[in-house]
């Protein structure tokens, strides 16, 4: 990343009015070993729906129904310092 930006996935409903709902999703500090990316995840499945994402199937029957979100914009942001699983860095 050049010039000190951060780095950021947008997700938007399928419909949206002239005001949505803005979702900020950051991740945590970590400490699993592993980059943060989940953050962009939960950003993709607040706005476009939890169906939607692959994820195990275990998760899945733990969540449940999931709730469906409408008129929202989210977006996930890789907070500076850390590097994603792309390789990018805020």
């Amino acid at each position: 990343m050049v010039g000190g930006q951060l780095k950021t996935k947008l997700y938007k409903s399928n419909t949206l009015s002239e005001n949505p709902v803005l979702v900020v999703v950051l991740h945590g500090d970590g400490g699993s070993g592993r980059p943060p990316s989940s953050q962009y995840k939960l950003a993709q499945g607040i706005a476009e729906g939890f169906d939607k994402l692959e994820m195990p199937e275990r998760l899945r029957r733990i969540m449940g129904d999931p709730i469906t979100f409408h008129d929202v914009v989210a977006v996930g942001i890789l907070r500076p310092g850390y590097t994603d699983r792309d390789g990018d860095t805020s």
